[in-house]
């Protein structure tokens, strides 16, 4: 998975559907993760309930450039 193709994909997603709350945009990209990313957003979560967007894709992208 390209992890930049993924967020450009996502932001165009929720530009598409208006979606503008921080926290709805945070749990909807959460559910786009798939295998062991999603073990790693889960505990990235919990870690940082009060995450923004912009934090979260960072971290996303630099986690997935990295093996697993």
């Amino acid at each position: 998975m390209d992890p930049n193709t993924h967020v450009r994909m996502f932001h165009k997603a929720i530009h598409t559907n208006g979606e503008k709350i921080n926290v709805d945009v945070v749990n909807l990209f959460y559910f786009t993760f798939h295998d062991a990313i999603s073990e790693w957003g889960e505990k990235f979560m919990q870690t940082h309930p009060i995450c923004k967007f912009e934090k979260l894709q960072i971290k996303f992208c630099r986690r997935v450039a990295t093996p697993l």
